[in-house]
């Protein structure tokens, strides 16, 4: 897990904090949910180090899709790893059905968590706030408001609030968004 990965999480973490406070959820909750969304990930790369380096090759087309390439490599895939992490290690449901369900929403059981985690991951990408290569937003979940009890004008205050909580947290790790660090930046 790079570097970029660790800030993402950090990232999605902050964004999933905010998006609770707005939303009357368990921030507490949200925000470790968000902090291990991707902690599949990391368990890849240590226990299949050979396929994981195939799945996080460059690739030639830009529609990389990390799940069907996880799935084609060792059968499954990041968030369902992570998920049987979250149940070996006792985490709530809440958590365990966010890491589980933060990239296909709909699949999961509906829950106010699973759209907080998808939608904090959906915003840090619309963001940039990694700058990581093929950062996009490739599916936002039509469920996603109406369960978070949000609607479309709320959204671009919230996403001020995450970037600048995104930058806050990165001052204080002293890493950058691709801009100057410092209070004044």
């Amino acid at each position: 897990m790079t570097q970029g990965s660790t800030i993402h999480s950090v990232d999605v973490a902050t964004a999933a904090k905010v998006i609770a406070e707005h939303c009357g959820l368990k921030s507490d909750l949200s925000y470790v949910a968000g902090l291990i969304h991707d902690i599949g990930i990391l368990w890849i790369g240590i226990n299949c180090p050979a396929e994981y380096a195939h799945i996080c090759a460059p690739q030639d087309d830009t529609t990389h899709d990390i799940i069907e390439s996880e799935r084609r490599w060792i059968g499954t895939d990041h968030a369902e790893v992570g998920a049987i992490l979250c149940e070996l290690w006792g985490l709530p449901e809440e958590i365990r059905q966010s890491v589980a369900g933060h990239h296909n929403p709909d699949q999961a059981p509906p829950s106010a968590y699973v759209m907080n985690v998808h939608f904090a991951e959906m915003a840090c990408n619309a963001l940039d706030l990694g700058k990581r290569p093929r950062n996009g937003v490739s599916y936002f979940s039509e469920q996603a408001l109406p369960l978070l009890g949000l609607d479309w004008k709320q959204i671009p205050e919230m996403l001020g609030e995450i970037e600048a909580r995104a930058r806050f947290m990165r001052t204080l790790a002293g890493v950058s968004l691709g801009r100057p660090v410092g209070l004044s930046g």
